[in-house]
């Protein structure tokens, strides 16, 4: 193969990736928005997988070791690229998910470490596809944590979000009313 590929079809994903690659500095890329992807040189993930012992094809990818040391504002911006492309925002949690297991047991990890107080579920199979499907969910309570602590870039799914944080919101604050309003008819 002469080249490797990021896909996803929202240009604001593959501009950043494009930008992203700037750490190895010039490098030559191609960005079809139509079909979604940005096309690199092998070199950079042949360099990667050099230095940090891994691999990067969908079954084989784990997280570098090196990653769990690093600073919470660094891995919060690779968690925030992984679930801009990986993720999904449902009404009441975000789905994480791959079909690499041992590469969400590594992000769960990371997200226990270094944000504990976020919240998740654990690991689910679906066998619906040709290959099993794993996620989990950072759960309702934890979205506005999550927000706050690593949040999305993918404009989409940064709406859908606020929205989810905002209507988490409203129902707590009707759960309250509803409850004040019980006990207040129960008393007399």
């Amino acid at each position: 193969k002469s080249h490797s590929e990021y896909r996803n079809f929202s240009p604001h994903l593959l501009d950043q990736f494009r930008r992203d690659l700037a750490v190895f500095g010039d490098v030559p890329t191609t960005i079809n928005y139509e079909h979604g992807h940005v096309i690199f040189p092998n070199s950079i993930g042949y360099l990667l997988g050099k230095i940090y012992k891994i691999k990067f094809d969908t079954f084989n990818s784990r997280i570098p070791e090196e990653l769990y040391s690093l600073d919470s504002k660094v891995i919060a911006g690779f968690l925030r690229a992984f679930a801009d492309d990986e993720g999904h925002v449902f009404d009441s949690s975000i789905e994480i998910y791959s079909a690499n297991q041992m590469l969400l047991e590594g992000i769960i990890k990371l997200i226990k470490s270094k944000f504990p107080s976020i919240e998740l579920s654990r690991i689910m199979i679906n066998y619906s596809s040709k290959n099993p499907k794993f996620s989990f969910s950072i759960l309702n309570k934890s979205l506005l944590c999550y927000s706050e602590s690593i949040g999305f870039d993918h404009p989409t799914k940064i709406e859908d979000l606020l929205f989810s944080i905002k209507r988490a919101a409203q129902w707590r604050n009707f759960r309250k009313t509803k409850d004040t309003l019980t006990l207040i008819l129960k008393s007399l």
